[in-house]
């Protein structure tokens, strides 16, 4: 398989996937039950290291991953692209030939397009960020599974429309929340920044109009259908409701979405996703959501996945925004996580190559 946007074959030739991924994860939350063996430039690194920021303190750095079990990898991403000024990645897994870089330097995500199979070891090489002054502190995803279903003969939306018809809940939001929480808006301009989408990344500077304030708010090209939008917040919250409003831009057009929460631990708080109210084609006022009486509002998160299931159309996305509250309460007691410090010297150097023998 191949990453998106290069061009030739980076791999040996193999069949097409015969795997999907029933839950897509992100394996460096789970790296002290993944990971054989984490380095970093060749030193020794613990396996759930990555669950935290790394301190870079040379150019390129090179993380080497051994899995203890052939995974599903589906793309390697820089989660925050703003802080850390990443713009330039390579990845490289035992079965490519040689590394892969991300096409668009605002996007430091490299994406398989179709994921890789049984993947046993992996090398992720930050090679360039926007200016020369170090360190910067960098948080890697890894996105994939472990445990892969046979792909369906049959097309995955005959199977899936009538389960999403049959359990959708509508809305019984009221404006209130419980004792002693005021709410305030979590998509701001410093988490829109760090929003990341796939499978197929947004143009520079796009992702800031997720923002509840934008006019326009995000449209998806016409093969886009379904996108999945990542937001990773600044500091675990309580959120009390999510909302993908139709009436703030001339064209919203999402119908409904279902939505992943995740712990500040970086597992799943919900393990299958819950899916939002429905919103009337005829009536912009009245969004697709969530509320309260269906998330968890008393626990932290630290990370949405939503993805967009339908629109009143039947077209890709358009005017995508988003309107994620919280409680203060969480926002104002958490303290950031202290990131690690590798403490690397300003010699080492990382190989950036693949063994390709898989253990």
């Amino acid at each position: 398989s191949a990453a998106t946007g290069t061009t030739g074959p980076t791999t040996a030739a193999r069949l097409t996937p015969t795997t999907v991924c029933k839950e897509i994860v992100d394996f460096t939350q789970l790296g002290s039950v993944l990971f054989a063996s984490v380095s970093v430039n060749n030193l020794k690194f613990p396996t759930d290291g990555l669950e935290k920021k790394l301190s870079l303190s040379t150019l390129p750095t090179t993380v080497s991953i051994i899995f203890k079990h052939g995974v599903i990898i589906h793309n390697v991403s820089v989660l925050n692209p703003s802080e850390s000024r990443v713009i330039s990645i390579s990845a490289q897994t035992d079965l490519d030939f040689e590394p892969i870089n991300n096409p668009n330097p605002a996007i430091p995500v490299v994406v398989y397009n179709p994921h890789e199979e049984d993947v046993r070891e992996l090398d992720i090489t930050i090679l360039k960020i926007k200016d020369p002054s170090l360190p910067t502190k960098l948080q890697l995803a890894i996105y994939g599974c472990t445990t892969p279903s046979t792909i369906s003969t049959k097309p995955l939306i005959e199977t899936t429309s009538p389960q999403l018809v049959s359990t959708t809940q509508p809305s019984t939001r009221s404006g209130t929340t419980r004792n002693g929480c005021t709410e305030i808006q979590l998509v701001d301009e410093a988490v829109s920044k760090n929003i990341i989408v796939t499978p197929n990344p947004l143009p520079i500077g796009e992702n800031i109009k997720f923002q509840p304030t934008s006019q326009q708010g995000v449209s998806f090209g016409e093969n886009d259908r379904t996108p999945t939008i990542t937001v990773n917040f600044g500091k675990p919250a309580e959120v009390q409701s999510v909302t993908l409003p139709r009436d703030r831009t001339p064209n919203g057009n999402v119908a409904q979405f279902e939505v992943t929460f995740y712990s500040p631990h970086g597992h799943k708080i919900n393990h299958k996703p819950i899916l939002s109210s429905s919103s009337p084609n005829e009536n912009k006022k009245k969004p697709a959501e969530l509320d309260s009486s269906q998330i968890p509002s008393n626990t932290r998160v630290s990370r949405v996945v939503i993805t967009i299931v339908s629109t009143t159309n039947g077209e890709s996305p358009k005017g995508v925004v988003l309107d994620i509250q919280a409680c203060t309460e969480a926002t104002t007691e958490t303290t950031n996580v202290t990131p690690v410090s590798t403490g690397f010297t300003s010699g080492s150097r990382g190989t950036g190559t693949g063994t390709g023998t898989g253990t």
